[in-house]
């Protein structure tokens, strides 16, 4: 997971890239698509609730993926809620922008989130 995690990464860090529906289809390789995003997904919150991924690039890669999984059967809860929480904190709702929607939603969110799957 950690190869994967650093091209996705990768990816997000370079504007004139986004991921694909091949790369996401070999990446998941004989895994069910939903278990897949579902478990890119929480690896992305843990690396984000620990530090070592910026909101940024949280917010880039759960983003591409959802393009991607919009087109699918039906989303995951899981998933959709993990692009929920960083989506959120890409808005600042007050006029002043003196707001803080990543402090004030997406963290909050994302540590929420793993409390319920038991990740701390």
């Amino acid at each position: 997971m950690n190869k994967l995690i650093r091209e996705m990464a990768e990816i997000a860090h370079d504007d004139a890239r986004q991921i694909t529906e091949d790369q996401i289809c070999k990446w998941a390789g004989s895994q069910s698509i939903h278990d897949f995003l579902n478990s890119v997904a929480i690896e992305i919150a843990k690396r984000y609730h620990t530090g070592s991924l910026d909101y940024s690039t949280c917010d880039i890669i759960v983003s591409d993926l959802f393009h991607f999984a919009v087109h699918q059967p039906e989303i995951q809860l899981l998933f959709y809620e993990v692009f929920l929480a960083f989506d959120r904190g890409a808005y600042q709702m007050k006029t002043d922008l003196t707001d803080d929607p990543i402090s004030e939603f997406t963290k909050p969110w994302i540590a929420e989130i793993l409390l319920s799957q038991r990740i701390d």
